[in-house]
């Protein structure tokens, strides 16, 4: 049995504060950020039932991991199943290094002990293989390989072999403080890496805006979108800090793998990296040094990389948000589309035609196809009428069908006439049409 001195808890003390501080600090200004974000204006948390779902089916099940990833998701699945299970062992753990142990003693502890022993195996093999993935394998999806990733997997592994050690050399001293030590060091990378997402993803699925593909209304005549710092919303903050950078929505954006600019990923870390450069509230443009104005429009809004995304990261209402504020405040810098808004401006609608251009398009476009009919349905005509007084004909009397050419030619002209007719209440209709005003209301 593990039995700590004075001078030991202590340093126990001493380093666990350091971590915990070091944590806190670098957590504490992530929270922050997300804060002083404003509000989402249409968020509205009940009902709570599907939430708790999607939180238990996503989160606690890990089943979107393992379904869209079943190998590597399965691995991903064990390491978190793990951590909830050391949760009790590392309470345990600590309170042994002050002298107030609770696990081993009892029949229920020590059965949960090698409770934990068997998540310790399951999390070892997994990160071992997840750092092949990641370091050898190196699947593009994934990024460039990051050296923290490394670390932070190291720390794991080295957290499950002290613990595993334990049931091999007992509570000895040097095992106990190697355990000790890797824990201390991990918790402060937390919020410095992309395993943040550990602690905020929960809450990012919890919070989501409850449908696939949800695009929130500007929120008055003040709201243009997404332009800059100040417009972020705290569901935006708190997503690009859960991305876990897994790369499965760049996996299955079509737009890269077209080989366009676009990579879903970098929109939710650019927010990211926006965020620890300039804060919510900025005043900096969000398009620019950490956004892509191209990528943004170059999305299809298929909603691939929502759907795809583990954590809950909601990809679309960042990709309009940003188009919205680029084409509002006039900052989008594209050609066609400065013709297009001129043109609407202009004209009302996007061909840059006059209304009775466009009706005289429409109406020769519907004349020339009653002209293309005309003979084929005359002939269709003539043949049913001859049909038709056959039907009379017997024994004493027959029918024949004779028609003059004038009788043709007064029967086109009449069809092309009820034809030019038929035109007027289109043409109203389009004289009428605002194609402008109907943008703008389904924009909003």
């Amino acid at each position: 049995m593990f039995a700590p001195t004075g001078v030991e808890m202590a340093v126990l003390a001493v380093l666990l504060a350091a971590s915990a501080a070091a944590f806190g600090a670098q957590f504490g200004a992530v929270l922050r950020r997300i804060y002083a974000a404003k509000p989402d204006a249409d968020f509205r948390l009940h009902p709570v039932g599907p939430r708790v779902r999607e939180f238990l089916w996503e989160v606690a099940l890990q089943a979107k991991v393992i379904r869209q990833r079943p190998l590597a998701g399965l691995a991903h699945a064990f390491v978190f199943w793990g951590f909830c299970a050391f949760a009790l062992v590392t309470l345990d753990h600590v309170a042994k290094g002050f002298g107030a142990g609770f696990l081993k003693g009892s029949g229920i502890g020590a059965a949960y002990f090698w409770f934990a022993g068997v998540f310790a195996v399951a999390v070892a093999v997994s990160i071992a293989g997840l750092f092949v993935r990641r370091f050898v394998v190196r699947p593009r999806w994934l990024g460039a390989v990051s050296t923290e990733s490394g670390v932070i997997a190291g720390l794991i592994f080295a957290l499950m072999l002290t613990y595993l050690g334990s049931f091999v050399w007992g509570d000895a001293r040097w095992l106990w403080w190697s355990h000790t030590l890797a824990l201390a060091a991990f918790l402060p990378l937390i919020p410095h890496t992309k395993h943040l997402h550990l602690v905020l993803s929960p809450f990012a699925v919890f919070l989501s805006r409850g449908e696939f593909a949800k695009i929130p209304p500007l929120a008055g005549d003040e709201d243009f979108g997404l332009d800059t710092g100040k417009d972020l919303t705290r569901i935006v903050a708190l997503q690009a800090y859960s991305c876990v950078e897994c790369g499965r929505c760049t996996e299955h954006c079509p737009a890269n793998h077209t080989g366009k600019v676009l990579d879903p990923r970098e929109i939710a870390l650019g927010v990211r990296r926006y965020l620890n450069e300039f804060g919510a509230g900025s005043e900096e443009p969000l398009l620019g040094k950490h956004l892509s104005q191209e990528a943004a429009f170059q999305c299809t809004t298929c909603g691939a990389c929502e759907f795809q995304c583990p954590v809950g990261v909601e990809h679309l209402p960042m990709i309009v948000g940003l188009r919205r504020g680029a084409v509002n405040t006039g900052k989008w810098e594209d050609g066609y589309g400065t013709k297009l808004f001129l043109a609407l401006e202009r004209t009302g609608n996007a061909l840059g035609m006059s209304s009775a251009t466009i009706g005289r398009i429409v109406t020769a476009e519907n004349v020339l196809l009653t002209i293309i009919a005309l003979v084929p349905g005359l002939i269709v005509a003539y043949a049913m009428a001859a049909v038709f007084m056959a039907s009379f004909s017997s024994d004493l009397f027959q029918f024949e069908l004779t028609v003059r050419p004038t009788t043709i030619l007064g029967t086109a002209v009449l069809i092309l006439v009820v034809a030019l007719l038929s035109q007027v209440p289109a043409l109203r209709t389009v004289r009428r049409l605002d194609l402008a005003r109907v943008v703008r209301e389904r924009a909003t």
